[in-house]
């Protein structure tokens, strides 16, 4: 696990699952690709699992892994479901539909070519043979990542039980917030490769007043199609426990859930016949 370094009192946490979980504590911040890049390569998994810190894994994640990848012999990786818990507010489930919509697929689709490392899980080997993720980049490192794995070793499998729920913001504020991080990312990826969709507005920034319209048609089509759910507004029922939105809270929940994992691993559940290793940034 290679976090970075954090206010939030992520590291105290992990500690308290010594030995189970080795924590790379790094002295000054850095950029997620960088970091995870490091976790895979400290681990001696055959395959290897990301998280995200602000997820919750369903007690079922590492489970639905293991069936993905002996259910689809020589994937080269496994996914799943990304969904917010039941008691996620309006901002959260907005911040959730904008940043993470062009993932709706996951409810439907067997196969794919696009994750993120909030719920995904690639081999090791053939992660390492393409050079791991893009470092020094704010962000889309998953994609780019995926993008040069999905072509060289095929697509990744999804997995109905491999599922994430995703914490997202949930003020105004925070939202605003993570949106235009998520804007420099997008920028910063299409610049570091000029080949991921959506570049043309990098090139042609007299371009990006259309951007707003064509995501919102994106947007709404990719959910009726996939994720009616998130356009009717409905609540979503998780089969995890409720949790508050109080950081120290849904930190807490996420190791204690994550803990419970280990153990069953631990415990003998199905495996490749070699252990997993656990990046979480």
């Amino acid at each position: 696990m290679a976090p970075c370094v954090s206010a939030s009192g992520t590291t105290d946490v992990i500690r308290e699952f010594e030995p189970a979980v080795r924590l790379i504590h790094l002295p000054q911040r850095t950029f997620a690709g960088d970091a995870l890049n490091l976790g895979v390569r400290e681990a001696n998994g055959e395959a290897i699992a990301f998280i995200d810190s602000d997820c919750i894994a369903e007690r079922t994640w590492i489970k639905g892994i293991r069936e993905g990848y002996a259910q689809n012999d020589g994937a080269v990786g496994v996914t799943g479901p990304i969904r917010g818990p039941e008691n996620e507010n309006i901002y959260a489930r907005l911040d959730r539909i904008l940043h993470l919509n062009h993932l709706s697929c996951l409810e439907t689709a067997k196969w794919v070519t696009r994750a993120s490392t909030t719920n995904l899980s690639v081999r090791r080997q053939p992660f390492m043979e393409i050079g791991g993720f893009p470092e020094n980049l704010l962000g889309n490192k998953d994609y780019i990542m995926c993008k040069k794995l999905t072509e060289r070793f095929g697509p990744l499998a999804v997995h109905r039980d491999a599922v994430v729920y995703h914490l997202s913001r949930d003020t105004l504020e925070s939202l605003l917030f993570h949106q235009r991080r998520f804007g420099h990312g997008f920028v910063a990826g299409r610049t570091r490769d000029p080949s991921l969709s959506g570049a043309i507005f990098a090139r042609h920034p007299s371009l990006i007043p259309l951007m707003p319209v064509m995501r919102a048609a994106a947007l709404t089509l990719r959910l009726s199609v996939h994720h009616r759910k998130d356009l009717r507004g409905r609540p979503r029922t998780a089969r995890t426990s409720r949790v508050g939105t109080h950081p120290r809270a849904q930190m807490r929940a996420l190791q204690l859930t994550r803990s419970s994992s280990l153990r069953s691993d631990a415990e003998g559940s199905p495996s490749l016949g070699e252990p997993y290793g656990l990046s979480g940034y």
